[in-house]
């Protein structure tokens, strides 16, 4: 009989000002998120691969974790794909089976774009609070940061 892993699920919104089709492709691409999401400190960017004619891009990312006063640094691996409404999948897997699940959507709105998290956090019970007050209040802090980095940027420049 397998285990249940608990869950936690959250929705993160943010407008980004910034046309659909740019805001996601600076999101789906890691190496630039790195620069606006507070934990990661690097980005290895894996093969590409393609299961039944879907295609994921993966990524090794390794986050500088707090914890105190002192910081530890942790490696996981990443998969992300495309649907075909032009969403993103990003599943993210960490030991000990810690698994984030989110579903990302940039919809147009008259100040750019409404992006929309659908995260769903799962870790065993012992570690699923800090998991979630970690990567929930980073996700915050990215998106906020994603903001200020479209903001400043004038139109047709550059990302």
């Amino acid at each position: 009989m397998a285990t249940r892993v608990p869950y936690a699920e959250t929705i993160l919104t943010q407008v980004v000002p910034g046309p659909p089709g740019d805001v996601r492709d600076f999101y789906r691409d890691l190496s630039q998120l790195s620069r606006v999401h507070p934990l990661i400190v690097r980005v290895d960017r894996l093969p590409d691969t393609d299961e039944g004619g879907v295609s994921s891009s993966n990524y090794r990312v390794t986050d500088r974790m707090p914890f105190g006063l002192f910081s530890y640094r942790i490696t996981y691996r990443v998969q992300s794909r495309l649907t075909d409404d032009g969403n993103l999948v990003v599943d993210v897997y960490q030991f000990p089976r810690i698994h984030v699940h989110n579903e990302v959507s940039f919809a147009d709105h008259d100040s750019g774009t409404l992006l929309t998290e659908r995260l769903r956090l799962a870790a065993p019970w012992g570690l699923l609070t800090i998991v979630r007050r970690l990567g929930v209040g980073a996700h915050v802090t990215m998106l906020d940061n994603l903001r200020r980095r479209f903001a400043m940027v004038s139109p047709g420049a550059p990302r």
